[in-house]
């Protein structure tokens, strides 16, 4: 289950990364419109922690992903 857990943080991680390279965002400009840190925004884009929930719907939210997809996938890869 851990291990799970920490697969789905990584992509949802990967995720927002590849959404804010897709439209040319740097971490500083996602920091200034949301007001977390860039070194903060780069731990959650690594996977290297889990981080609040509200925290990711709003990072989320902003970079236009729907983390909520990206879990229901997983959950589908692991049942598999």
């Amino acid at each position: 289950m851990e291990a799970q857990f920490q697969k789905q943080i990584f992509e949802i991680g990967l995720a927002f990364r590849a959404a804010r390279e897709a439209q040319g965002l740097t971490l500083q400009v996602v920091h200034e419109a949301i007001g977390f840190s860039a070194a903060y925004l780069s731990n959650i884009e690594r996977g290297l922690r889990p981080h609040r929930l509200q925290t990711l719907q709003e990072i989320a939210n902003y970079l236009k992903v729907d983390i909520s997809e990206a879990m229901r996938a997983l959950r589908e890869d692991s049942a598999a």
